[in-house]
């Protein structure tokens, strides 16, 4: 690996031996302190005059390239009380996080949702005020706004239909003429509100410069089969009503009837249902996007929902630009859904099980020539290795050059900001060992600190037939795995992936596209179960994995003690490369726990005992050496220098070492001239 870290052999020996945990309180405060050695100070105002986010292949923004490094806000987080959003917003901004996605916003009434309480059907002035003066905040820190149209709402309850089968009404509001009308309706009184702080429509304001279709929502999702065959009559008649039409159309006036579904299908009648449900999807985002954009003149950008195969893709293709989701080791319900007594996290580090990362099928569900998305993320808490979870994405997002990640979430709360424990398996804003990464990973990401891989590799998933029937076939064989079809059609391999950047097309010739210099390198290896990650770039170098695989893959440039598993990300604060940089930020984490926190024998749960303030991080001892001369400041859990750190400078090169002595994550070098 290229990069600062060019390492004499470390003068200690690093011991197997695990030592004793070394946690420390780390609670980052809820209020960002303007004196902090690492946030980002320099933000640009999205004024009602700025331009716009647009798409051209990726995001742009007057003329300039934009990533968008993220998270999301769930429930009555989007509702914040105005002495709160200013700091909030500001601590997002410091951290190096320019665009929201405003989730669930829709799910509840007042105050966990902006539905009035009183009725459940008109949208409540209080959340309303709040969102208000919330995207003003935001927007004066130069962060973006994503609102999600659809996430939890079930339109059917309160227009009198019957109950759908599918929690929040999903399947059924794609092709049920009440409910779209239902989402068109909540979405012009929401896109057409002119905000009372910024004295403009939503629609209108350069800050809301995305609008989601609907969340997670598709004929193609999940036992979305299952849900389909089991429709209410109600439903079941509207759509097979549908597919008459649609056959008398494909086949003329004289086709026969036939059922949607049959317990003896044909080949032939399988591949009408596919294909119907293919173009019936396709015709509802396409029609949603044609309602925001032109009825309503919404200025921003529309995505439909995510990518549910190759069919779904297909389905997304005159979208903005193409989404997706992934969690590794999402919580698991063994009994009721959500039931916080009865769950289970599989203690599985994804750096060890590279066969099964979410990586490389994320990387399959993009689309040549349109901007890409992951909108929700996430390695939940309380994985021990929960810590590669922003290093990894970033910097595998950052070489395959993807246009904006959200991580998920960073809170579900309205007013419990300054908490001071880990809260659940996904809210980041307590938990350092994501939270701790934001910054590291907005300099990797967002400001391209790991460069996009050189190469460029187009594959097809169309075949040679170029046809809606062929993507059909694609979707029944790898149960829409789209990763899995280019593996079969074209024989691309995860090799392929760390050595690439990959961009699928629907139909057309494959080949290679446009090479980049200088770029980045993406590196993973796993050696008797124990893995490796690593990427490089001008700006960053990222470390994950185990503490006996640090120094020979790095040729004696780093040497870890203790923990035994960690993430460590060296990343350029001031926008250069490493070679010249003059102050460099060193983040190293282990575990992350609660004080408390009860697991199980075998560490998959912590029921509801999940403990209690302060939060702690298992720190990191080992040792570095850098090219050029340095010092070194530990800094404190606000960001300000707590505790000089020696620094052995030895002609141009400086030795490190990182010891659970300085209580801490974070560690920056400021080089002597």
């Amino acid at each position: 690996m290229r990069g600062v870290l060019c390492l004499l052999f470390l003068l200690f020996s690093v011991s197997e031996i695990a030592r004793a945990d070394n946690f420390v309180p780390f609670v980052i405060p809820a209020k960002p302190n303007p004196d902090s050695a690492i946030a980002v100070l320099s933000t640009k105002p999205i004024d009602i005059g700025s331009d716009r986010l647009i798409a051209d292949g990726h995001f742009y923004c007057g003329g300039q390239r934009v990533r968008l490094w993220g998270v999301n806000l769930s429930f009555g987080a989007n509702f914040p009380k105005h002495e709160d959003a200013p700091f909030v917003a500001a601590r997002l901004a410091a951290a190096g996080v320019n665009a929201v996605r405003c989730h669930h916003m829709d799910t509840a009434q007042w105050p966990r949702g902006i539905w009035n309480a009183e009725d459940g059907k008109t949208i409540s002035a209080e959340a309303l005020d709040r969102l208000d003066f919330f995207i003003d905040q935001l927007a004066r820190r130069g962060i973006f706004v994503n609102i999600n149209l659809h996430v939890g709402r079930a339109h059917s309850e309160y227009l009198g239909l019957p109950k759908t089968n599918r929690q929040y009404d999903k399947v059924c509001n794609i092709f049920t003429p009440a409910l779209v009308d239902a989402q068109k309706q909540y979405a012009r009184e929401l896109l057409t509100h002119v905000n009372r702080y910024r004295k403009v429509r939503y629609g209108d304001d350069p800050a809301l410069a995305i609008v989601e279709i609907t969340n997670e929502n598709s004929f193609f999702m999940w036992d979305g089969d299952k849900a389909l065959r089991a429709l209410q009559p109600h439903y079941a008649t509207i759509l097979h009503s549908k597919y008459d039409a649609w056959r008398r159309q494909r086949y003329g006036a004289d086709a026969n009837d036939i059922a949607l579904f049959s317990d003896s299908e044909t080949p032939e009648q399988r591949l009408d249902r596919m294909i119907f449900l293919a173009e019936t999807e396709k015709a509802y985002f396409d029609d949603m996007r044609n309602f925001i954009k032109n009825e309503l003149g919404c200025n921003a950008l529309v995505t439909g929902t995510i990518v549910f195969g190759p069919l779904g893709l297909y389905a997304q293709s005159d979208m903005d630009f193409i989404d997706t989701h992934a969690y590794w080791q999402h919580p698991r319900f063994p009994g009721r859904p959500w039931d916080s007594n009865n769950w289970i996290v599989e203690q599985k580090a994804m750096t060890d099980y590279p066969q099964e990362a979410t990586l490389f099928r994320l990387a399959a569900e993009r689309l040549l020539d349109k901007p890409f998305t992951l909108s929700e993320y996430n390695h939940p808490a309380p994985l021990d290795s929960q810590a590669e979870c922003v290093p990894m994405i970033a910097s595998f997002a950052a070489a395959q050059d993807w246009d904006g990640v959200w991580l998920y979430s960073y809170s579900h709360g309205t007013d419990s900001w300054d908490r001071e424990v880990m809260s659940g398996y996904f809210d980041v804003d307590t938990n350092p060992g994501k939270w701790g990464f934001m910054r590291a990973g907005a300099a990797i990401f967002r400001q391209q600190a790991v460069e996009p891989l050189e190469n460029c590799l187009i594959v097809s998933l169309g075949g040679s037939g170029q046809s809606l029937s062929y993507l059909v076939e694609m979707q029944r064989k790898h149960d829409g795995n789209i990763f899995a079809a280019l593996a079969a059609t074209c024989g691309t391999s995860r090799k392929d992936m760390l050595e690439n950047r990959v961009i699928p097309t629907l139909a057309g010739k494959a080949g290679r596209g446009v090479r980049i210099s200088p770029s980045g390198t993406l590196g993973w290896t796993v050696e008797d179960g124990k893995g490796l990650f690593c990427a490089s770039g001008r700006g960053a170098e990222v470390y994950v994995g185990h503490a006996g695989r640090f120094k020979p893959a790095t040729q004696g440039k780093i040497a870890i003690i203790a923990p035994s598993f960690l993430a460590l990300t060296v990343t350029a604060l001031d926008d250069r490369v490493l070679e010249k940089s003059q102050k460099v930020l060193i983040t190293a984490c282990g575990r992350c726990e609660n004080t408390g926190m009860k697991f199980s024998q075998d560490r998959r749960t912590v029921g509801t005992d999940w403990g209690g303030p302060p939060v702690q991080i298992e720190t990191v001892e080992g040792a570095l050496r850098l090219s050029g001369r340095w010092t070194c400041q530990a800094l404190g859990p606000d960001g300000l220098p707590k505790q000089d750190v020696v620094v052995h400078n030895e002609g141009e090169q400086s030795l490190l070492k990182l010891s659970p002595e300085y209580r801490t994550m974070w560690y920056v070098l400021t080089r002597i001239f």
